[in-house]
């Protein structure tokens, strides 16, 4: 083989490396869209409480609940369908599996008396920080393990500071650990997807 045809394979394996990361990329919407329903349903709950009409938080938790799983689902559905590969199929495992522990925490186990209501942003925060490290890992994007911090330090400050200022926390939270990358990833895929 010469330094010729080493250099022309070297090339068209970079190229073939280049074509399937833009078409495994992660659009960066789920974390978008997600976000901002999150974002709305926790100030819809933190207006509903200071209103005092609590009876209004479970249902708008449940709304808040099957507008993320109908979203997360058809950007999914939508992604799936460019290029499977096994980076992608984890990833939204993973994501399954934190939406299916999260159901758990903020519904099941408070309603059995486990836990009192207000240590479910805690135990959110906490889940979520873990899901977003793990799509860090798995999509190779040190940014989004950084942003899985925001969640952590979230539900210590939640765990810590009582009261009003949890929706802040909260509210920054979200901002910092889903709609920031999601965002970011979005501007990476854009910038990919363009030849």
């Amino acid at each position: 083989m010469t330094d010729q045809q080493i250099q022309q394979d070297l090339t068209l394996i970079k190229q073939m490396i280049e074509k399937t990361r833009r078409d495994t990329a992660q659009s960066g919407y789920f974390f978008i869209f997600i976000g901002i329903i999150s974002l709305l349903g926790t100030v819809a709950i933190a207006i509903l409480e200071n209103l005092d009409l609590k009876q209004w938080t479970t249902p708008t938790l449940i709304l808040m609940t099957v507008a993320n799983a109908v979203i997360g689902y058809r950007i999914g559905a939508r992604e799936s369908q460019k290029v499977k590969t096994y980076a992608k199929i984890v990833f939204w495992h993973v994501w399954m599996a934190c939406g299916f522990t999260a159901l758990l925490i903020v519904f099941f186990f408070p309603a059995v008396h486990l836990y009192p209501m207000t240590a479910v942003p805690i135990l959110v925060s906490m889940l979520m920080g873990i899901g977003l490290y793990v799509t860090g890992i798995l999509l190779e994007l040190r940014f989004m393990q950084w942003s899985s911090a925001a969640w952590w330090i979230g539900a210590c400050l939640m765990a810590v500071i009582k009261g009003p200022y949890q929706t802040v926390i909260m509210v920054a939270v979200i901002l910092l650990g889903w709609i920031l990358p999601g965002y970011i990833l979005n501007k990476q895929y854009r910038r990919r997807s363009t030849p």
